[in-house]
């Protein structure tokens, strides 16, 4: 897992708009979001520390890498959370990808690089979105 500390006097709305802008940037496709701490607080009627995960997709990579093996199903959509810790900290998180483009089978040339670019890519939004930074 990959683990990136918030700036601190960041909010979760600059880090949210952070994150969409360089994905944007980079022509990769945020497909989905998911509020689990508001949905857990509107089933609990409990207020919930803030947790979200975001997710985030080159569909013509994804395409390639499931034709290559329908386990990389397993990996898509690549998943960005925004975690809230208990002492109230911001930290992004991710699945760490190398061992899903060096492991096991080795992927030929093309898609090897492809997938590259991708983890290249949610670093990047990782980083910038931990930052603040457009």
């Amino acid at each position: 897992v990959w683990k990136i500390p918030v700036a601190e006097g960041l909010t979760v709305e600059d880090v949210e708009q952070t994150m969409n802008f360089v994905a944007n940037e980079h022509n990769i496709k945020n497909v989905g979001e998911l509020p689990l701490s508001e949905q857990v607080a509107a089933m609990t009627g409990e207020p919930q520390r803030f947790w979200k995960i975001y997710m985030y997709c080159n569909p013509l990579t994804a395409a390639k890498m499931l034709e290559y093996s329908d386990a990389y199903s397993a990996y898509l959509p690549c998943r960005v959370s925004l975690v809230e810790d208990t002492t109230g900290k911001l930290w992004i998180y991710s699945l760490n990808m190398d061992m899903m483009i060096h492991g096991g089978k080795a992927l030929p040339p093309d898609l090897f690089d492809e997938a590259n670019e991708v983890k290249d890519v949610i670093l990047d939004i990782m980083n910038r979105g931990a930052e603040g930074d457009f």
